[in-house]
């Protein structure tokens, strides 16, 4: 029998939006997988050659190695990010990957993550065929989301399909991670024990974040948002600050994509905001000297019932990462910003978020980096992708307790 302490596992993470730090999206797949290689492990990330946002401009198939993390490729349609073909691509994958071999790399463990529904039950789904323990990783809570954020109710028939699937994979996953940083709370409403469930919330890669350099000395104070533009993002209120804050020497980056951006840039055109910059979305090596050239960031989150479950957001972790102030409007439990005093907490509105601004604005630049360094320091200490690689190690453990 091998010993389950000195194991090198091979482990296969499912997330069909996984990208390399080369290109835009989420790299938490492939900064767990490099931590885990170095620990031994044989690690490979499976991913849709159809990026999520559906601008990929190549086909990509079988292993392709992204800086010594080998990315396995499913082939599913492209798709517009609104468009039915969308679902079309999530059925698709999740089809292919209940198929999925690798040639040489049989795994030990199966995670599925859940961007959608489909996907993580795809993984559990190999995982049976396979006869090996699946662990579920959830990032969104399914069908909470769709039902906070759209005209869906309970009674259509998609919710219902996507609650038998969400029943499934709680009974089939040997263990569950959660990034919402109470959905233990919500899981135990659903039967799960809560001993099978690990709070690992996102946090920041230090090999991709450049040296920290001071506050840039800008002729116009810079707030930056660097995220989606989408409804729940409620980009319009930081529309509203920056045309209370015309009068003063302030101006609003807004970098990313999504499905109001059209509507956003049209408003500030409209109402003559002109202290607005819309950026492109970049990939995320890119990401953080863009970062740098601001003073501050923002960001925004509306009261939902959902985030009474708590929420880990990428983007949050990125903004503490860069030594500068954060600006969060909204209510969520456990905020980083506020444990680590990295920044201003307050109402998720206009009037809270402009009085925010000109409150740093008063600051001197000494007392702005002290509040940044201190939110670094928060990141390096509790969410540097080291050590939540070290508490991925643990649950792969513990899921194949017993089965060696």
């Amino acid at each position: 029998m091998r010993s389950l302490e000195a194991l090198e596992l091979k482990i296969w993470l499912v997330n069909p939006h996984a990208v390399p730090p080369s290109e835009g999206g989420g790299t938490r797949h492939f900064s767990i997988a490099k931590e885990l290689s170095r620990k031994g492990h044989e690690v490979v990330v499976v991913a849709s050659d159809a990026h999520y946002l559906g601008n990929s401009t190549e086909r990509r198939v079988g292993l392709i190695d992204h800086d010594g993390v080998p990315f396995f490729y499913i082939p599913a349609p492209p798709y517009h990010p609104h468009s039915r073909k969308r679902f079309i691509n999530h059925l698709v994958f999740a089809s292919r990957l209940k198929r999925a071999t690798i040639p040489g790399f049989e795994p030990d463990v199966i995670m599925g993550s859940n961007p959608h529904l489909w996907a993580a039950d795809g993984a559990r789904a190999r995982a049976a065929s396979l006869g090996i323990p699946f662990v579920l990783e959830l990032r969104d809570l399914w069908p909470e989301a769709l039902l906070t954020y759209s005209q869906f109710t309970e009674s259509q028939p998609i919710i219902r399909w996507m609650r038998r699937i969400e029943s499934r994979l709680y009974r089939a996953a040997n263990q569950i991670v959660v990034t919402p940083t109470r959905a233990a709370d919500y899981l135990c409403t659903h039967g799960v024990e809560r001993e099978r469930v690990h709070a690992i919330p996102h946090g920041i890669d230090l090999d991709l974040t450049p040296t920290i350099t001071p506050t840039p000395e800008n002729d116009t104070f810079t707030v930056m948002y660097a995220g989606a533009h989408g409804v729940a993002n409620a980009l319009d209120i930081l529309l509203e600050s920056a045309k209370q804050l015309m009068d003063a020497n302030v101006r609003f980056r807004l970098v990313g994509s999504g499905p109001v951006k059209p509507t956003l840039i049209e408003r500030a055109r409209a109402e003559g905001i002109a202290n607005v910059e819309f950026l492109d979305p970049v990939s995320k090596k890119d990401l953080f000297p863009l970062l740098q050239s601001a003073d501050a960031f923002t960001m925004v989150t509306m009261p939902k019932a959902l985030y009474k479950w708590g929420n880990s957001f990428n983007k949050m972790f990125d903004y503490m990462a860069m030594a500068r102030p954060t600006i969060y409007a909204g209510s969520l439990p456990d905020c980083p910003v506020a444990d680590a005093d990295g920044g201003l907490v307050v109402p998720p509105n206009a009037d809270a978020i402009t009085g925010a601004i000109r409150t740093l604005l008063s600051m001197s630049p000494s007392d702005r980096e002290t509040m940044g360094t201190r939110a670094r320091k928060f990141v390096e200490q509790n969410h540097s992708t080291l050590e939540l690689a070290n508490q991925f190690e643990l649950v792969f453990k513990s899921a194949l307790r017993g089965t060696i």
